[in-house]
């Protein structure tokens, strides 16, 4: 039998050929789910949910494309028992034109995140909802039965998150050892700095290892590897919080963020001027079926507005 992630991303490929005509071409978002779904199955739950979030990037904003996207996500949120994400995207999924027919599914799956979150009376509704929206479906009477019995099955049973395999930490900023210098804090208070001299000396002894300068990077992107890397998918494209559920910027389909407030301060510092830049040559620096722009490529707009920024300020 064929390895499930190489027939992907043979399939992934092909994909790319009519991506690069049309970045937002619905046959990418709709492949990519069905390939989430796969993934999900399979228990690969971090390939999911990569594959879900790219789905997003692909689909317009406000689309029923996205919406599904949403939903799909929310499902392997939940399975992983992140109920507030799960809720959240089931909650956004509804907001972007997701099918009513099948909206009952989103409104159980709420219930249950709202249920176990000890929102009791908010998931006793949409339970309820959700039951009213399959006898508004007119089903045969043992369907309708059938439905109803697992969805009380779903509601009154005691939910287990699965425990999958932890993908890789928190990107943790590094500490200074022996504390901050204070009258330089970018430095530990193990060094001195020689006055008008670019020179730092030990005031005590260090050992090797020791975090003795921190500063803030120039320009800065996740990384991105081949095949089904979730990087760039799982960590929030400005303070590099590990997050399942990341919502992408609404102008351009690379950029994603952990918090409105996240998504604010990368727009202030640098994103309002690089978003337009970065989704109009999208078609021209797609290097590998993963669609992710090159962390170079990144690197270099960011470096180029800082120093412009800092000739400003002269």
């Amino acid at each position: 039998m064929a390895n499930l992630s190489y027939v992907h991303e043979m399939e992934e490929r092909i994909l790319l050929n009519q991506l690069r005509d049309n970045p937002l071409n619905e046959l990418c978002p709709e492949r990519l789910r069905k390939i989430g779904n796969d993934f999900f199955e399979k228990n690969e739950y971090w390939k999911a949910i990569s594959c879900f979030t790219k789905s997003l990037a692909r689909s317009p904003a406000g689309s029923r494309l996205r919406g599904l996207a949403y939903a799909n996500r929310s499902a392997v949120l939940l399975s992983l028992g992140h109920y507030k994400e799960s809720l959240a995207d089931a909650q956004t999924a509804l907001a972007n034109y997701y099918p009513q027919e099948t909206a009952y599914k989103l409104h159980l799956r709420m219930g249950l995140c709202k249920k176990m979150m000890g929102m009791t009376t908010e998931a006793e509704e949409d339970f309820q909802l959700s039951i009213k929206m399959v006898e508004d479906l007119a089903l045969g009477i043992e369907e309708e039965k059938e439905l109803k019995e697992e969805f009380l099955k779903q509601f009154t049973g005691k939910h287990k998150p699965v425990i999958p395999q932890v993908y890789g930490e928190y990107l943790r900023p590094p500490k200074l050892n022996y504390g901050k210098n204070p009258l330089e804090p970018k430095i530990s208070s193990a060094l001195l700095k020689l006055k008008d001299r670019h020179l730092l000396v030990a005031k005590n002894s260090i050992k090797i290892g020791d975090v003795l300068v921190i500063e803030e990077p120039l320009a800065y992107a996740t990384h991105c590897g081949g095949g089904f890397c979730v990087t760039n998918w799982i960590y929030c494209s400005e303070c590099f919080k590990m997050c399942l559920n990341l919502a992408p910027c609404s102008s351009c389909s690379w950029a994603f963020y952990c918090s409105e407030e996240c998504s604010k301060t990368a727009w202030e510092k640098c994103h309002k001027t690089e978003c337009a830049a970065f989704d109009s040559v999208l078609k021209k620096l797609i290097e590998d079926h993963d669609n992710c722009l090159p962390p170079s490529y990144i690197y270099a707009v960011q470096s180029f507005m800082e120093a412009v920024e800092q000739h400003h300020q002269q």
